[in-house]
Order: C-alpha cells, then sequence, then structure tokens
C-alpha cells in the first residue's frame, strides 16, 4: 500500500490506490462535561479513558512493529490492521479481537472511504468500546523522496479521537524506526478520521 504524504500530513495521496486520504493535525476544547452517546459524561472520566484508549493503541503499535519487521524480513506487505477493544459489564477483563483488512487485486478496497464503511459494518455488529487502525504506508516528500510510513487511528465510544505517524527505513532487510513525527500523538479537530463512521452508528 502507497501513501503520498504533504506538508504535515494535512493531505495524503495513496499513490497506487488514486484515493486521497484526509489527516489533519487540530485540538478539541473542553469544558466540565461533554455531551456523548450516551449522555453527559465528565471531563475527568473522558480523561481517564482517553488514556485507557491511548495505552491500547500504544500497545498494538509495538505489536504491530513486529509485524511488520517479520513481514519485510520475508518481503511481504503489510494489510491494514483494525483492533477492537471490548469492556463488557461483568466481565473482569477486556476482549480483544484483531483483523486484517483484505485488499482486492483492484487495490480499490484500500480507499479511505472503502476501510471506513468496512470498518462501520464490523462496528454496527460489533459495537466496540474502542478501535485502533494501524496502515503501512509510503510517503512521498515535496521533492519527489519516498519512504515508509506507520499511521495509526485511535477512537473510543467517549469521543476520544487520535492520530500518530512514525517513519521508518529498511536496510538489508531490517527496519529502522524513525520518532513520531511531531512527538507522537495527535488529536484531529473537526477533520473527519476514517474510525469516525463506526462511532456514528446507532449503539
Amino acid at each position: 500500500m502507497a501513501t503520498h504524504l504533504h506538508h504535515r500530513y494535512a493531505r495524503a495521496r495513496w499513490l497506487d490506490k488514486r484515493t486521497v486520504l484526509t489527516l489533519p493535525r487540530g485540538f478539541l476544547e473542553g469544558s466540565s462535561t461533554r455531551c456523548t452517546a450516551k449522555g453527559p459524561v465528565l471531563l475527568e472520566t473522558i480523561s481517564l479513558e482517553a488514556e485507557r484508549t491511548r495505552g491500547y493503541a500504544d500497545t498494538f503499535i509495538r505489536e504491530m512493529r513486529w509485524e511488520i519487521e517479520r513481514a519485510v524480513r520475508a518481503g511481504l506487505d503489510t494489510l491494514p490492521r483494525l483492533r477492537c477493544i471490548d469492556e463488557r459489564p461483568g466481565h473482569a477483563t477486556p476482549e480483544f479481537r484483531t483483523l486484517a483488512i483484505p485488499i482486492s487485486n483492484g487495490g480499490t478496497s484500500a480507499s479511505p472511504e472503502v476501510l471506513s464503511g468496512t470498518i462501520a459494518n464490523f462496528a454496527q455488529q460489533r459495537s466496540p468500546c474502542r478501535l485502533v487502525l494501524v496502515v503501512d504506508a509510503v510517503q512521498e516528500s515535496a521533492e519527489g523522496e519516498r519512504g515508509s510510513i506507520l499511521i495509526v487511528e485511535a477512537r473510543d465510544h467517549l469521543g476520544t479521537r487520535l492520530y500518530l505517524m512514525q517513519p521508518y527505513g529498511t536496510r538489508e532487510n531490517r527496519v529502522e524506526w524513525g520518532a513520531p513525527l511531531d512527538g507522537g500523538w495527535h488529536e484531529p479537530g473537526e477533520q473527519e478520521m476514517i474510525l469516525d463512521a463506526a462511532f456514528q452508528l446507532p449503539r
């Protein structure tokens, strides 16, 4: 999967899929409470849940780094991966599901719109508490230089919306990870994420 990234990831063009992915930067404004699908929720609760969502996402990123390293050694591509985290009343531990999102031979199913729709259909059946999406992509600079990059989105049912982008290089079938851009996790503000549609359905 290849992705063309412009200045600070404001826009990304998937070169081999001919689709455009918007991943802008932004910050959410806070107040003492926030209205969610389940009613008003204290920001303290949202903050704690956001930290948990980020923690689950960080764990998934570590796993996916290993998976990408294994794929590079084997000369294989890495499909987009989705992790679903469910926390049900009466259950002591969360339930984790990890799905590889298939890409058709024609490549059209890798578009952000199709990814979003596929994930939303899954969420309609499962009503997950949290989702984390990881996409292995190829960025292209304004000078035409290309490099690999990990794109991650994290979302939960209380409104946490985060994304992270981490470049990496390969040398002799080995992966060399760079630092996450701009310090790591960011909030996308009012801009749409691939995972948003999964939390806009009746729950």
